[in-house]
């Protein structure tokens, strides 16, 4: 019988076919695990860039600067991603920064270019993940909004108001991502704003509680605690952590007109340089007209509120008070304001015909019965109202408008017709 056994060249035809496939399987096989590396390691840049776009607080440069930074395991635990945390890869971002100006120089958009980048530290491996996007510069805000970093209703900024860094000399680029204001005790810094060359500080609606225990006491025996400031949501009467306020706290009256409600208040910083008698001024004093906000000389009650709120949290090198100043008040119905104007304190009459001192609230005067070097209410014959500063922080006196002083305007917003819960 003839053998019929495989040929050498089979044989050898065969190894070599085999020698193929296996180098092709391998060569599959090798670029498989790499595609897998690559996508896995992109996917978790993905991840981190959604971290980043959330909140970027965490990287060393500053907001809206440009910069380079490897994450750290701090960094991960910050994002919310401690499980993509690998010690054997290096993840750094880096971040570009392109802006656009307008005629003035003011920057009115920015664009951002982040470039995350995964370096395998054993293959030494790197891979990269780009991506960009724009933010128009906020230098406006229109909406009553609660800011929830500082406590505060956020400062509403209009056209033709310029908001101001601390220095009062430099521009607010952008309202949200520069830090222009803080409300924390610690570091009191009242936002600015300037409008036809003048500066204002920004009065967040408050409710405040005012302890007797102090009372006849010297004004400089008083301490900050002796009147509590609690900041309120919106145009409600809710306290910054969503409850109601306590039953000792009143919403101050100064953020209240005729059945609206306002978010905060602009008290200009200074007097108005020009001394004058009451006769000269009128309570639109400031001569802006607009149907979003109100603006008219400083009532006696939101004098009120800027010097409790002073005393609570601080901050008096924010505000000046250096000259004797006239404030919208009359203890007359008649006279030199024009009440269908609103925006004056009236002190009513009591059944003697004279000043009722204990049923108005808010202006700190009969609420703050400190020891004061002034201290005389208006009559008859005198029926306005001058804050003696010159004497002293919470002093007074009345007068019949011939008196030569000065005043200071505020600006009314974030506004509605009915009031909060």
């Amino acid at each position: 019988m003839k053998n019929r056994g495989i040929s050498l060249i089979t044989l050898l035809i065969t190894v070599i076919v085999m020698l193929v496939l296996a180098s092709i399987s391998t060569y599959t096989g090798v670029n498989m695990i790499a595609d897998a590396k690559e996508s896995s390691a992109k996917d978790k840049l993905k991840t981190i860039c959604s971290a980043i776009l959330k909140n970027d607080s965490f990287l060393s440069f500053g907001a809206g600067e440009p910069g380079e930074q490897e994450l750290s395991l701090a960094d991960f635990e910050f994002m919310n991603l401690k499980n993509d945390y690998d010690e054997e890869s290096v993840v750094t971002v880096a971040r570009d920064v392109n802006s656009t100006t307008d005629a003035s120089g003011r920057i009115m958009n920015r664009k951002y270019l982040y470039t995350l980048t995964l370096t395998d530290t054993k293959s030494h491996k790197t891979y990269e993940y780009q991506f960009d996007y724009s933010v128009a510069n906020n230098r406006y805000h229109y909406d009553v909004v609660f800011d929830e970093s500082n406590g505060i209703n956020r400062p509403i900024v209009m056209e033709s108001m310029v908001a101001m860094m601390p220095d009062e000399e430099t521009e607010v680029n952008d309202i949200y991502l520069d830090n222009w204001y803080s409300y924390n005790s610690s570091t009191i810094r009242f936002a600015k704003m300037k409008y036809n060359d003048k500066i204002y500080v920004w009065i967040p609606r408050f409710a405040y509680s005012i302890q007797s225990f102090y009372d006849g006491r010297k004004i400089d025996e008083v301490p900050a605690s002796a009147v509590k400031i609690v900041f309120l949501r919106g145009k409600s009467k809710y306290m910054s952590n969503d409850e109601v306020m306590g039953k000792t706290y009143k919403v101050h009256p100064a953020f209240s007109q005729d059945g609206v409600e306002y978010a905060g208040l602009w008290v200009e910083k200074d007097v108005r340089p020009d001394k004058t008698m009451l006769t000269s001024y009128r309570t639109n004093a400031l001569n802006i007209q607009d149907p979003r906000y109100s603006t008219h000389m400083m009532t006696s009650t939101e004098c009120g509120a800027l010097l409790l709120l002073l005393h609570s949290i601080g901050g008096s090198t924010d505000i000046v008070f250096d000259k004797d100043e006239y404030v919208a008040a009359s203890y007359v119905t008649e006279g030199l304001f024009d009440l269908a104007e609103g925006f004056v304190t009236v002190y009513p009459k009591n059944d003697e015909n004279t000043f009722d001192i204990n049923s108005t609230y808010g202006d700190a005067l009969i609420e703050t019965p400190w020891n004061r070097t002034t201290e005389t209410y208006p009559v008859s014959d005198k029926p306005y109202l001058i804050r003696k500063f010159t004497s002293g922080r919470f002093d007074f006196t009345n007068s019949n408008g011939s008196d030569s002083v000065s005043y200071r305007g505020v600006i009314r917003v974030g506004a509605q017709s009915s009031v909060g819960p």
